[in-house]
């Protein structure tokens, strides 16, 4: 029943889960409760947490879960390695990690994280954002506390984003004469050579068939990256299909006839796309297939009235020809006021 103006929320209550079979039965509802929130579709992802945790023996699922009134209203999904280990965020691969709450809802933020530090010894919150409801709720939780960022000062990255707030054509006026016409080039020389740049969609394009796709592309160009790793590239075929599937992943790829030469992944934030990771044949670089890719990516961004690209953590030099702005994310200092429980 819905409530009354007026009436008071009721009170959620918080519970520890570590058992695999009891997180894929909440997978559903889960997911329901990721699109109603401002974290990251992949990152926040049920899949992405339960792909790590059948991946890796020594991992026990520590995810906090918050309901109210029956319903869930929280998720904290965390892992705990080995015997008194820290809890954390699992894998490496994420940028944005967070807990899932509806938007706004800052009680259940904070009584996760409560209930976080109330759970055993160590806990280790990395990467997060400032704006965050992570960050949100230590704010809330220490609001005497004088800091000038939720972030430890140890081990912060930035991560630069484009600002699409108005149109494609508003984003190009913000970019130099020499960038535009440098991509007006690139797409003339991509016509000319019979180049397409297409969105794969999961209903033409087998969501089984991205891991293998995105592997060969990405090794080809980065033959050292962490997917050289056999725990990384399991992750990838094991994660991947479903959140394709479940457009919490989106792929943009460059074909030559019917020869893909490139592709992108991007994690679908709130109100972005997130370029994660990609790859190409390295023989296809005169042919500018990543400027090819990010230029497809900012015009489908637009279409749907998205508001960022976001190029996630890294400062490769690509990154500031196409970004507008820059954001801060690292560890959340639970050290000050006494929060961190070591």
């Amino acid at each position: 029943m819905p409530r009354r103006r007026g009436e008071a929320a009721e009170e959620p209550a918080f519970e520890l889960v570590t058992e695999l079979s009891r997180l894929e039965a909440l997978s559903v509802e889960w997911g329901a409760l990721l699109e109603r929130s401002i974290c990251n579709r992949a990152f926040g992802s049920p899949r992405w947490l339960l792909a790590w945790c059948r991946l890796e023996p020594a991992w026990t699922p520590h995810v906090l879960v918050a309901r109210r009134g029956g319903a869930l209203a929280g998720v904290l999904p965390l892992v705990r390695s080995g015997e008194g280990g820290a809890a954390s965020f699992p894998g490496e691969l994420s940028d944005y990690n967070d807990a899932v709450a509806a938007r706004g809802d800052l009680a259940v933020s904070a009584g996760l994280m409560r209930a976080a530090l109330a759970s055993g010894p160590g806990l280790d919150l990395r990467p997060v954002r400032t704006d965050s409801n992570l960050a949100l709720a230590l704010q809330a939780l220490e609001p005497s506390q004088d800091r000038a960022s939720p972030l430890a000062a140890e081990g912060r990255l930035t991560c630069s984003y484009a600002d699409l707030s108005g149109s494609y054509d508003a984003y190009l006026a913000t970019r130099t004469s020499k960038f535009r016409n440098n991509l007006r080039r690139a797409r003339r020389r991509a016509a000319e050579r019979g180049l397409e740049v297409v969105e794969l969609e999961p209903r033409s394009f087998a969501p089984s068939e991205l891991p293998r796709a995105f592997l060969e592309l990405h090794g080809r160009r980065f033959p050292e990256s962490c997917f050289a790793s056999p725990r990384e590239r399991a992750f990838a075929e094991q994660a991947l299909p479903g959140l394709f599937a479940d457009r919490a992943l989106r792929a943009f790829a460059v074909f030559g006839g019917r020869r893909m030469i490139a592709i992108s992944l991007c994690a679908v934030g709130d109100r972005s796309l997130g370029i994660w990771n990609g790859g190409l044949l390295p023989e296809a670089l005169d042919r500018a297939p990543g400027k090819l890719l990010i230029d497809a990516e900012i015009r489908q961004a637009c279409a749907e009235g998205l508001e960022e690209l976001d190029f996630l953590r890294g400062d490769e030099d690509y990154k500031a020809e196409w970004s507008t702005g820059e954001r801060t994310i690292g560890r959340l200092d639970l050290g000050a006021g006494g929060l961190r429980e070591d």
